[in-house]
């Protein structure tokens, strides 16, 4: 019975090294260091490019919204790290505002919205 128990606990522990294993095959590399995405987010005015956004928010103008984040989502005069950010806070900061301030669509778009900031982990690089 101990044998037993000991095998089945060896396969157990092997099936989840493989799963680990694949898991970190899966994961796309991270392409820029804490530092240096932090130093490029922090390159642009964020209160001054936020404060438009949630205008249009406040109003209601979900095209014309919309048609803002895809601009800062392609701006290519911005380091990567500093169009996200932005998206990032602007999505965070809907929180703060009355349910249903934007429609369905600004919701979709924040929520399709695939991050290509890719930065090690704390705990795991």
């Amino acid at each position: 019975m101990i044998k037993f128990l000991f095998i089945l606990s060896f396969t157990f522990a092997a099936m989840l090294g493989s799963i680990h294993a694949l898991a970190q095959l899966s994961m796309p590399e991270p392409n820029w260091s804490r530092a240096m995405a932090r130093s490029a987010a922090g390159s642009i005015e964020l209160q001054t490019e936020l404060k438009p956004l949630f205008q249009l928010a406040r109003e209601g103008k979900d095209e014309q919204l919309l048609r803002e984040l895809a601009n800062i989502e392609k701006r290519s005069d911005w380091p990567l790290p500093a169009r996200e950010y932005v998206l990032h806070r602007f999505a965070s900061g809907l929180g703060d505002l009355q349910a249903w301030t934007v429609g369905p669509g600004v919701l979709e778009y924040l929520e399709s919205y695939q991050a290509q900031t890719l930065v090690p982990h704390g705990d795991h690089a």
